[in-house]
């Protein structure tokens, strides 16, 4: 409970609270304004020299009037308590600002100015901050910054500090002892990642202290990341102690006198750091008015949300934000033989709707583009979820392409007047169709049109060779097929067979019309997935190797090759079209957030999608009766698209997405909801998918490797040795392990063939008196079957299939052995009413399953197991249609976790 009033204040609600103490939005009754009530922490206030020192130091912090500073109003004292009277401010923390990621190099320097001034005007009436940081930056809505916490600072001339704190991870500030601390514990000491290295070691600090701290927050304005990075207190100051940031994290239109600056803001050596912040601030005002706004030799990729000049020449660009990331365009031209780098302008951002996905196309005079998008992000994989909508560049005019609905790869013919698309003939997405659609100035003209049924092998990515024939490679069955734009039989351009290795075709691209394109192919090398590219030549199927470590390879007019490398960099290299060599070395054109893909127009403009970068601040939740979602008191990582619940509930085992998305998901981590700790679970190489035995000692995962997919089983705490259960006898089938018997004796997994898009049901049975797993078919009809799970007393297991029409339904049989399928669907399946989508679960009494249907809703059927199955009507529990997540599951609980 907050007090109602504080002396003439009227409390109104608590804003927030730490180790500085509760922050109370409150009415000065006297003024009729608004205030923050800050309550100091006890040990202050019980602290009389501490206290003493605090008022007069409040006093000189009183008369710092600069509309960048949260001003101080005063410090009362009420039923001996003391509180700070602080000026309250409407906007968001820079903090929050960054939690979607970097700001626009412009914008980051505009607030960095402010601050620069903020911090200017502090140092002149010999007022040092001490705890800069991202938190502690208020940003109104009208882009007004105001420094706070100037209220816990000190005087030049006060006690120096020491910092030698108790490192608690918890919590971003360090805190000292009582009895080395000269004023109040918490962020006077400076907070891990953003205190300098004098700081750091305990030694006093000056105003260099808060030029460090300052180039911290330009550097994570700039990049997303803090320069010093680290899971613990202790890594965060050892990385500033002992590190250097990693520049080239720096976007590439970052202006060289910034690069210079960062690089003296943050020497460890305060001797060789900025000595005055009024230095930084001119800095900035100067590279602002200079326009410096170039890379080292290419052109430079931005995000702005209104007209800028960002060098001499004027070039157009344009740039759609959506959820999922960016999506850019500039114009390229050949640079001059003397210029060493080019600018354009950036234009308007407009939100894209529904949800960007993907850039497929541009017109060929850069007047619209085709992109992909998200109908519903969160709708179960199996449905439908892919249109395409066009937008046109000139207007504000965006429109869905009507009959699109479930569109995999796209592309746009050179003329601009076709777009081809992949979609799935149902909801299995188990067979494609190639369709088109005519295009009238960027806007959809009457209905596609089946080109052809394609053969098995994946979803393909596809291109226009010219405008009369469309290329397609199909990834897992190592075959490119073109078919004539009027439709008819695909031809074989390249069919070879299958390595032992995981290795697969990417997407492919036009190079010479008619003639030959661009393929991009790809392999697994340890945990990361490498891309290389080739040249195919359309009419003898012959491969010419061009580029490696480098993939989704355009040709841009002007003679040169755009290519995708390391996920998050496009790089640019002069290309002999005669003698299909590359000339000199590529240069790098662009480095910042994940490229899902990117595009160059004849006119030479260029179109990218970019993914938003942090991930690290996923967070576990389970969901209760009502269907709302309540915090798990685990850490925010980045969490995977898998979760597995133990059966006792006590445990999770989560995968972690890698930052760098070149990188696969590698090792297990559970979760102990009772000890809150994580444990590392080694893995043999990139890991999906885990099932628990129903004692909880052990946990069978899959993981992938050079020479395909394989089972393996371990005790989840991570001791002992793992075993592998069962190794897939080609890379392109694919391992899930889904569910072991109440008795431990067998495990269910799905086999998933890759190059057909089939998936069945087959069980790992352990041969008596011996430790060796033999692998068995269960469901393997011509149907689809997937998801299968044991009941608690094993008799009965439920699973997925599409046999009914093509639509997974929610199916339950009689088990009696491992080998036994067949022999139990003939003896009598039940489809429960409504279908399902797999995520299913029965009571541990046998008498309710709960299953998530195809528009997440959690449903409940009253069942009955002897001596026969049946069940009732579904009952509708609640919907989880809105909630954004990146995996769920349903617990031994019956609840939902997210």
């Amino acid at each position: 409970m907050h007090p109602a009033t504080i002396g003439l204040f009227q409390i109104q609600r608590e804003l927030g609270r730490g180790g500085m103490g509760v922050v109370y939005l409150a009415t000065d009754t006297r003024l009729d304004r608004q205030v923050a009530i800050k309550a100091l922490p006890a040990d202050l206030a019980a602290d009389h020299d501490r206290l003493a020192r605090f008022q007069r130091e409040a006093k000189v912090l009183a008369s710092l009037n600069h509309p960048n500073v949260g001003g101080i109003y005063g410090l009362e004292q009420a039923d001996g308590h003391q509180y700070l009277v602080l000026e309250y401010i409407e906007g968001e923390t820079l903090a929050d600002r960054l939690s979607h990621g970097p700001v626009p190099v412009d914008e980051a320097l505009t607030l960095a100015r402010q601050i620069a001034e903020a911090l200017e005007a502090a140092h002149e009436k010999g007022i040092i901050h001490r705890d800069l940081k991202p938190g502690n930056v208020m940003v109104t809505p009208d882009g007004v910054v105001k420094v706070l916490d100037f209220g816990l600072a000190r005087t030049a001339e006060g006690s120096p500090s020491s910092t030698n704190a108790a490192l608690n991870a918890d919590s971003p500030t360090v805190t000292s002892p009582a009895r080395h601390s000269p004023t109040i514990p918490g962020a006077i000491m400076g907070t891990a990642g953003y205190m300098s290295p004098e700081q750091a070691r305990g030694k006093p600090v000056d105003k260099r202290s808060d030029i460090f701290s300052f180039g911290c927050v330009l550097y994570e304005m700039l990049t997303g990341v803090g320069p010093f990075p680290g899971e613990t207190v202790t890594d965060s100051l050892g990385a500033i102690l002992h590190r250097e940031p990693n520049w080239s994290l720096l976007p590439p239109s970052t202006p060289r006198r910034v690069r210079e600056l960062l690089t003296n803001c943050l020497a460890k050596d305060r001797k060789n750091r900025l000595h005055d912040i009024a230095d930084a601030r001119l800095e900035i005002e100067r590279a602002v008015a200079g326009h410096e706004w170039t890379s080292a030799a290419a052109p430079v990729f931005g995000r702005k949300q209104s007209w800028l000049v960002l060098g001499g020449v004027g070039l157009v660009a344009v740039m759609l934000a959506g959820a999922s990331g960016w999506l850019l365009a500039s114009k390229l031209t050949r640079p001059a033989p003397q210029a060493s780098a080019q600018s354009f302008h950036l234009s308007t951002a407009t939100p894209a709707k529904p949800e960007l996905r993907n850039v497929v196309g541009i017109g060929p005079d850069a007047s619209f583009v085709v992109y992909s998008a998200w109908t519903d992000p969160q709708a179960d994989s199996v449905k439908p979820q892919g249109v395409l909508v066009a937008r046109r560049l000139d207007g504000d005019e965006t429109k869905i392409i009507e009959g699109t609905e479930g569109a995999m790869d796209a592309a746009l013919s050179p003329d601009g007047r076709w777009l081809a698309f992949v979609a799935a003939k149902d909801r299995t997405q188990s067979k494609f169709n190639l369709k088109k659609i005519a295009l009238d100035n960027g806007r959809p003209s009457g209905t596609p049109e089946t080109l052809c049924e394609l053969p098995p092998g994946g979803a393909p990515s596809l291109c226009w060779s010219s405008d009369r024939e469309i290329v397609m490679a199909l990834q897992w069955n190592e075959t490119i097929l073109a078919v004539s734009a009027a439709g008819g039989e695909p031809r074989v351009v390249l069919r070879e067979e299958r390595t032992k290795d995981l290795d697969s075709w990417g997407d492919v691209r036009p190079l010479v019309e008619g003639r030959s394109i661009l393929a991009s192919r790809w392999s697994l090398v340890g945990q990361t997935v490498k891309e290389r590219t080739e040249i195919i030549d359309l009419a003898s199927g012959k491969r010419t190797p061009l580029l490696q470590n480098a993939g989704g390879t355009r040709f841009a007019p002007g003679g040169y090759l755009i290519a995708r490398r390391n996920t998050n960099s496009l790089i640019a290299a002069r290309f002999d079209l005669g003698t299909l060599q590359i000339i000199g070395e590529p240069v790098t054109i662009w480095n910042g957030s994940r490229i899902d893909n990117f595009l160059v127009s004849r006119s030479g403009t260029l179109a990218m999608t970019t993914a938003s970068g942090d991930i690290s601040g996923r967070k576990l939740a389970r969901i209760d009766e009502q269907g709302q979602p309540q915090a798990i008191a685990a850490p925010s990582r980045p969490y995977g698209g898998m979760i597995s619940v133990s059966p006792d509930g006590g445990r999770v085992a989560v995968n972690l997405d890698p930052a760098d998305s070149s990188e696969l998901p590698t090792d297990l981590w559970v979760y102990d909801l009772t000890r809150r700790t994580f444990s590392r679970i080694p893995t043999q190489g990139p890991s999906f998918e885990c099932a628990w035995s129903n004692d909880g000692q052990r946990i069978a995962y899959s993981t992938v490797g050079k020479d395909g997919f394989s089972i393996w089983e371990r005790r989840p705490d991570g001791s002992g040795e793992p075993v592998k259960m069962y190794a897939s006898e080609s890379p392109q089938i694919f391992l899930v392990p889904s569910s072991w018997s109440p008795d431990g004796k067998v495990l269910a997994f799905m086999r998933a063939d890759m190059s057909t898009n089939a998936t069945d049901v087959w069980m790992l049975e352990q041969e008596a008196g011996t430790t060796k797993w033999v692998a068995k078919p269960y469901l393997d009809s011509p149907a689809n079957e997937q998801n299968l799970a044991f009941s608690p007393d094993g008799k009965w297991v439920r699973f997925t299939s599409d046999e009914a029409g093509g639509r997974f339904e929610l199916y339950v049989q009689r088990f009696t052995g491992a080998g036994s399928g067949a022999q139990d669907a003939k003896a009598g399946r039940v489809q429960i009413p409504s279908g399902g989508n797999g995520s299913g679960w029965l009571s541990p009494d046998g008498k309710e399953l709960r299953y998530l249907d195809p528009d997440d809703q959690m449903m409940s059927v009253q069942v009955q197991t002897e001596p026969t199955f049946s069940a009732s009507l579904p009952k509708l529990l609640y919907s989880v249609k809105n909630l954004k997540t990146k995996a769920r599951t349903i617990a031994p609980d019956g609840r939902l976790r997210v």
